[in-house]
């Protein structure tokens, strides 16, 4: 599967809603330090181990994979291509 983007809003340093789209080749997050690159990763990580099954869901028969916080001010949404 490739990942092709990413949004995120109310995760971190991200209040805003952000979305990072994926091409094919390499894709590299660059910027001063303090500018939240680590905070992507760890919104990718944060919905990959997603305690509690209701918490994250997947949609559109796994094309992407949202997880949204209780108040709904905070998601985050993969979205992948797995056709090959």
């Amino acid at each position: 599967m490739y990942l092709k983007s990413i949004e995120i809003q109310g995760f971190k340093s991200f209040a805003n809603k952000i979305l990072f789209e994926f091409h094919n080749g390499i894709t590299g997050i660059v910027g001063p330090n303090g500018s939240g690159k680590s905070n992507i990763s760890d919104a990718v990580r944060w919905v990959l181990g997603a305690e509690k099954q209701a918490a994250a869901r997947r949609h559109d028969a796994g094309r992407y994979f949202c997880w949204y916080g209780a108040s709904k001010t905070a998601g985050i949404c993969l979205r992948g291509d797995h056709t090959g």
